[in-house]
């Protein structure tokens, strides 16, 4: 009898930590799980800025080009030839809009035409004034206009456009830059396609290759994506990232289901010895009573 209570005693603890173990199991696995569904989302919209002001640098630098050479797209001196200029060509406040409301009030928009002396032969400049209607779907319609400005650099250069219109440094500074900034550490491999799927460039770091990474996960993100958001012939960037736990991640993760379980062990294991000792001391208080009976008798 004795046997058989300690054998379900000890059926029933080990019972009892298997489905301990389980239930941690899929509850570390679900956390870990979620943790790499929302890195990868992060993945997402970090390319997705990093695609947008790509595009917002390359257009600035398309247009400034000629700055300081002789009869140049831009006299201002906000423009600079080393570096891009500081135009934000996404946003446009209210102060912008009054702004363009007061010039097109004081006809001070103009545009200086070249026109051909038919007498002389000789080239001069006129000013020409856009009528209001042409000046207001302009500014109304400018962040379209911006995107048709992409596309079209990009397919007017469609033999060479990614060498032409991606700057590789600039691209692996701003990937670095939004993986920072959203707590994704940790090297990362790029590759560059063009519209016709073929690799043209690809940055893999010496620190980190592949055969190393234990959880490689790979976010695509298309590049020069028009107004209509057709990405059918964009050059497109696949970046990876292991998104593998760190031990620190891990420890934090396992330590308190680690401690549970071994106050469970610990807890069962003793009352497992306390009820022996009750069994063994209820037994020889049986046998004492049964051996003073027999010698009364």
């Amino acid at each position: 009898m004795k046997k058989k209570v300690i054998w379900v005693i000890v059926l029933a603890l080990i019972s009892a930590y298997s489905l301990l173990t389980w239930v941690q199991y899929q509850y570390y696995d679900r956390v870990l799980g979620l943790r790499q569904e929302g890195m990868r989302r992060q993945m997402k919209e970090a390319l997705a800025e990093v695609a947008d002001e790509l595009q917002v640098r390359e257009l600035v630098r398309y247009l400034n080009k000629g700055v300081g050479e002789e009869n140049g797209y831009f006299t201002d001196v906000e423009f600079h030839k080393s570096k891009v200029a500081r135009l934000d060509i996404w946003r446009r406040s209210k102060q912008d809009t009054l702004a363009v409301q007061r010039a097109l009030d004081s006809d001070q928009v103009l545009l200086q035409m070249k026109n051909k002396d038919r007498q002389g032969g000789r080239n001069t400049r006129v000013d020409f004034r856009p009528s209001d209607k042409l000046l207001y779907a302009y500014f109304a319609r400018l962040h379209s206009l911006d995107r048709y400005i992409l596309k079209y650099i990009y397919d007017v250069n469609t033999v060479d456009s990614i060498p032409q219109l991606v700057n590789i440094r600039l691209l692996k500074s701003l990937i670095r830059e939004r993986f920072d900034d959203k707590d994704l550490e940790g090297p990362f491999i790029l590759s560059l396609y063009d519209g016709r799927g073929q690799l043209i460039y690809e940055y893999h770091p010496e620190e980190m290759r592949r055969g190393n990474w234990k959880e490689v996960t790979t976010v695509k993100q298309h590049l020069f994506v028009p107004a209509d958001g057709t990405e059918s012939g964009r050059p497109y960037m696949t970046v990876s990232l292991d998104l593998a736990p760190t031990r620190a991640e891990v420890l934090s993760l396992a330590l308190p289901g680690l401690v549970s379980t071994i106050l469970v062990l610990v807890l069962g294991f003793s009352a497992l010895a306390f009820l022996l000792r009750d069994i063994n001391f209820s037994e020889q208080r049986t046998n004492f009573i049964n051996n003073m009976t027999h010698e009364l008798k």
